[in-house]
Order: C-alpha cells, then sequence, then structure tokens
C-alpha cells in the first residue's frame, strides 16, 4: 500500500499519518473501489420479467489492516485515540491521479495483543459512499447572457454553490446549465451589494440572501420550474440573467468533484 497516503481525523481534530510514517505498516485497504449498486425491480404477472423501480449506491465500508511497529504500545494507543469506536472519523487518501478525503463511523477494530506481529483490523462504514476532491473549484461567470464552462473531473454529478453578486438594482435573476437543461430561478429584488448564495450539495439544498450583512432564507422565492442545480461529468455550460439590471450582476460557481473509487 505504499502507492497510497492514508491520513486520519477524528471529530476532535487529532490526525494521524498512517502511511510514510516508522510507526505503521499499512498491509491492506479494502473498499476503495466503486460501491456496490442495489437496484429495484417491480412484477407484473403479466410480463416476463420485471421492470425498473429505482437504484441506489450502498453504504461503502473501509477496512485497514495496520501493523503497528516501533513502539507498538503507544502506537496502538494513538490508533484507539483516532479511531474511536462509533464515532466520525475522516479519512484522506492520495494516490499518483487523485487526492480525496471521506467521513465514515468506526465500526469495529479487532486484533489480538498476543500475535506476533501485532494487527489491528479496522472497519470504517461510510454512509455517503462517495469520495471527495481535497480541491474546490470556483469559476466565474461575469457578462450576462454569455455562458462559461464549467469542466466537472469527477465520476458523479455534483452540486455547487451558485453565488450571484450585484453591483446595482438587480430583479429575478436566473441560472441556467443549458448542457443539462436545467435553471433555477427566483423571484427577488437585489441591491447594490446583496448577494445571493445557492448551495445545491446532497443534503445542503439552501438559498439564501445577504443584505447588509443580514442572512434571510429565500427558498420560497424560486420560480416555477426551477430545478436544483447539478454539474454533471465532464463541461458544463453556465449562464445567467434577470428580468432587469441583468449588467449589474456576476456568477461564481464553487464546487467539489465527486468519484466512485480510487
Amino acid at each position: 500500500m505504499s502507492s497510497i497516503k492514508i491520513k486520519a481525523t477524528n471529530s476532535y481534530g487529532t490526525t494521524l499519518q498512517l502511511t510514510q510514517q516508522a510507526a505503521y505498516t499499512v498491509a491492506q485497504v479494502s473498499g476503495l473501489t466503486p460501491p456496490e449498486g442495489a437496484v429495484y425491480t417491480s412484477e407484473l404477472a403479466t410480463k416476463d420479467g420485471s421492470f425498473y423501480s429505482a437504484s441506489r449506491s450502498q453504504n461503502r465500508e473501509i477496512v485497514l489492516q495496520i501493523y503497528p511497529q516501533e513502539r507498538i504500545e503507544a502506537s496502538r494507543l494513538a490508533l484507539y485515540n483516532v479511531f474511536k469506536i462509533a464515532k466520525w472519523v475522516q479519512l484522506e487518501l492520495q494516490t499518483g491521479s487523485r487526492h480525496v478525503t471521506i467521513e465514515g463511523w468506526v465500526q469495529s477494530m479487532q486484533g489480538d495483543l498476543y500475535e506476533n506481529p501485532q494487527f489491528l483490523q479496522i472497519s470504517v462504514l461510510c454512509p455517503d459512499p462517495f469520495f471527495e476532491d481535497v480541491t474546490t473549484t470556483t469559476t466565474a461567470v461575469t457578462t450576462a447572457g454569455t455562458a462559461v464552462t464549467v469542466s466537472n473531473a469527477g465520476d458523479e454529478e455534483a452540486g455547487a454553490i451558485f453565488t450571484l453578486t450585484a453591483s446595482g438594482a438587480v430583479s429575478n435573476p436566473i441560472i441556467y446549465n443549458t448542457t443539462t437543461g436545467q435553471s433555477f430561478g427566483l423571484d427577488l429584488d437585489l441591491a447594490s451589494g446583496d448577494t445571493v448564495a445557492i448551495d445545491t450539495r446532497r443534503g445542503s439544498l439552501r438559498a439564501t440572501k445577504t443584505h447588509n450583512g443580514t442572512e434571510t432564507n429565500v427558498i420560497n422565492a424560486m420560480t416555477s420550474g426551477s430545478t436544483w442545480l447539478k454539474l454533471q461529468p465532464g463541461n458544463n455550460s453556465i449562464s445567467f440573467n434577470a428580468e432587469s439590471g441583468s449588467a449589474a450582476l456576476s456568477l461564481s460557481v464553487a464546487f467539489t468533484p465527486i468519484y466512485e473509487g480510487l
């Protein structure tokens, strides 16, 4: 596993480097390839086979087999300190091509102190099975009606934070992803200095307006037919406009690529 760098951080901010150091040998890590999927079907008495109903990605389980080295007891106790049973942990992994993080909860830590050499097997369950890039990509769209390409290098469709900034009076802004055919509009007036942040990331759907330092929820201002914009893998053509004042408006798009596996 020398080609993969692995670091763990717990909810208290305690970090432990597991590779490229003398205290540990990481012999094996499983659960780094794409997660399993579940496909649901329905049957009809009058039709052979079945109909597709839905599908989803399953939880990811990452299992690390680690051999403490040097001061073996101290190295083992340091693992206990970071990988606390039933507690949150973040794993950071880096290969030659990808540098990612994933969050999970420690399911178990098994081992035998009388074995020689000692080893510990740690299981981390990740309810969100996708890896996230450590880098957030931000693209500016400065001219209304002019599309800018936003490239999503990930394996999966990704949400983003779309931030509209007004330098004058603006009425009813709208953002387009013409590649996917999606749009997101707001029945809303903006004054100079106002910003609107539209967060379309999984588990974070929200739309807020900031005026004179005060943030308010504007989700009720979404126009009919609006969709929480996503960025498909590859190139996405992003633009914006407004019913009035579009020249006083600008847009930034910030997102983190998502990967199925390393």
